[in-house]
Protein backbone atom coordinates (compact mmCIF):
# COMPACT_ATOMS: atom_id res chain seq x y z
CA UNK A 1 0.00 0.00 0.00
CA UNK A 2 1.23 3.49 -0.91
CA UNK A 3 1.97 5.51 1.83
CA UNK A 4 0.55 8.94 2.25
CA UNK A 5 3.98 10.65 3.42
CA UNK A 6 6.98 8.79 4.13
CA UNK A 7 10.72 10.27 5.48
CA UNK A 8 13.32 8.42 6.74
CA UNK A 9 11.95 8.01 10.17
CA UNK A 10 8.44 8.35 9.82
CA UNK A 11 5.62 6.51 7.42
CA UNK A 12 2.05 7.68 7.66
CA UNK A 13 -0.90 5.28 5.58
CA UNK A 14 -4.32 6.91 5.18
CA UNK A 15 -7.17 4.49 5.72
CA UNK A 16 -8.74 1.93 8.63
CA UNK A 17 -6.51 0.58 10.79
CA UNK A 18 -8.75 -2.64 10.55
CA UNK A 19 -7.58 -2.97 7.12
CA UNK A 20 -4.31 -1.60 7.32
CA UNK A 21 -2.94 -2.85 10.64
CA UNK A 22 -2.86 -6.50 9.35
CA UNK A 23 -0.19 -5.94 6.87
CA UNK A 24 2.10 -4.16 8.45
CA UNK A 25 5.75 -5.80 9.62
CA UNK A 26 6.07 -6.71 13.48
CA UNK A 27 7.51 -3.48 15.12
CA UNK A 28 9.03 -2.97 18.89
CA UNK A 29 6.00 -1.31 20.17
CA UNK A 30 2.37 -0.20 19.80
CA UNK A 31 1.50 3.62 21.37
CA UNK A 32 -1.62 4.79 20.69
CA UNK A 33 -5.00 6.89 21.56
CA UNK A 34 -7.67 5.58 20.03
CA UNK A 35 -10.78 7.33 19.63
CA UNK A 36 -13.27 7.26 22.63
CA UNK A 37 -16.57 6.46 22.59
CA UNK A 38 -18.91 9.78 21.98
CA UNK A 39 -21.91 7.77 23.84
CA UNK A 40 -20.92 8.01 27.02
CA UNK A 41 -22.94 11.46 26.94
CA UNK A 42 -25.80 9.11 26.68
CA UNK A 43 -27.25 6.61 29.22
CA UNK A 44 -27.13 4.20 26.68
CA UNK A 45 -24.95 1.02 27.41
CA UNK A 46 -25.51 -0.09 24.06
CA UNK A 47 -22.99 2.57 22.99
CA UNK A 48 -20.61 0.86 25.35
CA UNK A 49 -20.56 -2.70 24.34
CA UNK A 50 -20.62 -1.74 20.68
CA UNK A 51 -17.01 0.26 21.70
CA UNK A 52 -15.75 -2.55 23.65
CA UNK A 53 -16.40 -4.95 21.25
CA UNK A 54 -14.29 -2.70 18.41
CA UNK A 55 -11.90 -1.61 20.59
CA UNK A 56 -10.81 -5.47 21.67
CA UNK A 57 -10.95 -6.12 18.69
CA UNK A 58 -7.89 -3.34 17.68
CA UNK A 59 -6.41 -4.25 21.11
CA UNK A 60 -5.75 -8.00 19.92
CA UNK A 61 -4.58 -6.86 16.15
CA UNK A 62 -1.98 -4.39 18.15
CA UNK A 63 -0.55 -7.58 19.88
CA UNK A 64 0.00 -9.21 17.14
CA UNK A 65 2.30 -6.35 15.59
CA UNK A 66 4.42 -5.95 18.98
CA UNK A 67 5.34 -7.72 22.47
CA UNK A 68 4.69 -4.37 23.75
CA UNK A 69 1.04 -2.16 23.53
CA UNK A 70 0.13 0.60 25.11
CA UNK A 71 -3.65 2.12 25.04
CA UNK A 72 -4.72 5.55 26.00
CA UNK A 73 -8.79 5.52 27.33
CA UNK A 74 -10.53 8.14 28.87
CA UNK A 75 -11.51 8.05 32.63
CA UNK A 76 -14.99 7.80 31.72
CA UNK A 77 -14.53 4.62 29.55
CA UNK A 78 -12.27 2.84 32.62
CA UNK A 79 -15.29 1.07 34.22
CA UNK A 80 -16.26 -0.34 30.85
CA UNK A 81 -12.89 -1.13 29.30
CA UNK A 82 -11.28 -2.35 32.01
CA UNK A 83 -12.52 -5.94 31.58
CA UNK A 84 -10.45 -5.83 28.30
CA UNK A 85 -7.05 -5.18 29.84
CA UNK A 86 -7.40 -7.65 32.80
CA UNK A 87 -3.73 -8.36 34.14
CA UNK A 88 -2.39 -5.38 32.30
CA UNK A 89 -1.00 -2.32 34.30
CA UNK A 90 -2.13 1.01 34.52
CA UNK A 91 -0.37 4.75 33.81
CA UNK A 92 -1.85 7.88 34.83
CA UNK A 93 -1.48 10.87 31.87
CA UNK A 94 -2.69 14.15 34.02
CA UNK A 95 -3.02 16.72 31.39
CA UNK A 96 -2.41 20.53 32.00
CA UNK A 97 -3.80 22.32 34.12
CA UNK A 98 -7.28 24.55 35.05
CA UNK A 99 -7.35 27.72 33.22
CA UNK A 100 -10.22 28.97 35.68
CA UNK A 101 -8.15 29.06 38.98
CA UNK A 102 -4.94 30.44 40.14
CA UNK A 103 -4.35 27.85 42.06
CA UNK A 104 -3.77 25.82 39.33
CA UNK A 105 -5.10 22.57 39.87
CA UNK A 106 -4.67 19.64 37.11
CA UNK A 107 -8.13 19.16 36.02
CA UNK A 108 -8.31 16.35 33.33
CA UNK A 109 -6.28 12.91 33.03
CA UNK A 110 -6.80 10.00 31.47
CA UNK A 111 -5.51 6.21 31.69
CA UNK A 112 -3.26 4.35 29.10
CA UNK A 113 -3.04 0.51 29.58
CA UNK A 114 -0.17 -1.64 29.17
CA UNK A 115 0.93 -5.00 28.98
CA UNK A 116 4.27 -5.49 31.46
CA UNK A 117 7.48 -6.36 29.23
CA UNK A 118 11.54 -7.32 30.06
CA UNK A 119 12.41 -3.92 27.74
CA UNK A 120 10.35 -1.80 30.33
CA UNK A 121 13.31 0.15 31.84
CA UNK A 122 11.07 2.93 33.53
CA UNK A 123 11.07 4.08 37.03
CA UNK A 124 8.16 2.87 38.52
CA UNK A 125 6.21 5.68 38.51
CA UNK A 126 2.36 4.94 37.00
CA UNK A 127 1.65 8.80 36.54
CA UNK A 128 3.34 11.62 34.33
CA UNK A 129 1.92 15.27 34.46
CA UNK A 130 1.91 16.81 30.43
CA UNK A 131 1.83 20.49 29.47
CA UNK A 132 -1.30 20.65 26.47
CA UNK A 133 0.02 20.64 22.83
CA UNK A 134 -1.97 23.97 21.76
CA UNK A 135 -2.31 24.91 17.75
CA UNK A 136 -1.97 20.83 16.69
CA UNK A 137 -4.95 21.19 14.64
CA UNK A 138 -6.37 18.09 16.73
CA UNK A 139 -9.10 18.49 20.07
CA UNK A 140 -6.98 15.86 21.87
CA UNK A 141 -3.38 15.79 21.39
CA UNK A 142 -1.75 13.91 23.59
CA UNK A 143 1.11 15.48 25.43
CA UNK A 144 4.43 15.51 23.40
CA UNK A 145 6.45 15.75 27.36
CA UNK A 146 4.30 12.65 28.10
CA UNK A 147 5.01 10.84 24.53
CA UNK A 148 8.22 11.40 25.47
CA UNK A 149 8.44 10.04 28.90
CA UNK A 150 6.87 6.93 28.06
CA UNK A 151 9.02 6.10 25.04
CA UNK A 152 12.04 6.25 26.92
CA UNK A 153 10.87 3.81 28.97
CA UNK A 154 11.71 1.74 26.29
CA UNK A 155 14.24 0.84 24.10
CA UNK A 156 12.38 0.21 20.77
CA UNK A 157 13.41 1.17 17.20
CA UNK A 158 10.08 1.32 15.55
CA UNK A 159 6.89 3.06 17.03
CA UNK A 160 3.56 1.85 15.52
CA UNK A 161 0.75 4.27 15.81
CA UNK A 162 -2.81 3.34 14.60
CA UNK A 163 -4.67 6.24 15.33
CA UNK A 164 -2.17 9.63 14.65
CA UNK A 165 -4.48 12.26 14.83
CA UNK A 166 -2.26 14.94 14.81
CA UNK A 167 0.97 13.24 14.64
CA UNK A 168 2.13 13.20 17.98
CA UNK A 169 3.47 9.97 18.61
CA UNK A 170 5.26 10.00 15.36
CA UNK A 171 6.60 13.35 16.00
CA UNK A 172 8.44 12.54 19.07
CA UNK A 173 9.49 9.32 18.06
CA UNK A 174 11.05 10.95 15.37
CA UNK A 175 12.62 13.89 18.05
CA UNK A 176 14.26 10.80 19.32
CA UNK A 177 15.52 9.41 15.76
CA UNK A 178 13.58 6.60 16.03
CA UNK A 179 11.75 5.32 13.47
CA UNK A 180 7.92 5.06 13.35
CA UNK A 181 4.40 3.79 11.74
CA UNK A 182 0.82 5.56 11.65
CA UNK A 183 -2.39 5.05 10.52
CA UNK A 184 -5.54 7.67 10.01
CA UNK A 185 -8.85 7.56 8.69
CA UNK A 186 -9.37 10.96 8.47
CA UNK A 187 -7.39 12.98 5.46
CA UNK A 188 -7.06 16.11 6.94
CA UNK A 189 -5.68 15.25 10.07
CA UNK A 190 -2.93 13.10 7.66
CA UNK A 191 -1.73 16.24 6.24
CA UNK A 192 -1.56 18.06 9.96
CA UNK A 193 0.87 14.60 10.79
CA UNK A 194 2.87 14.89 7.86
CA UNK A 195 3.47 18.49 8.21
CA UNK A 196 5.02 17.99 11.43
CA UNK A 197 6.74 15.13 10.50
CA UNK A 198 8.16 17.15 8.05
CA UNK A 199 10.28 19.73 10.05
CA UNK A 200 13.69 18.94 10.41
CA UNK A 201 15.35 17.16 13.31
CA UNK A 202 18.44 17.47 14.47
CA UNK A 203 20.58 14.65 16.29
CA UNK A 204 22.15 16.65 19.13
CA UNK A 205 23.33 13.55 20.66
CA UNK A 206 27.14 13.04 21.65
Amino acid sequence: MKPYYTDNYVTIYHGDCREILPTLPKVDLVLTDPPWNLGYFQDDNKHWDEYTDWLSQIKDVCLTKADIVWIFQSTKAVPYVAKLFEGWNMFASVKGFCQMTPKHIPNAFDVAFFNSHEKYKGNGRNWHLGHMNRGTGHPTARPEDTVIYILNMYDCNIILDPFVGSGTTLWCAKKLNRKSIGIEIEERYCEIAANRCRQMVFDLTV
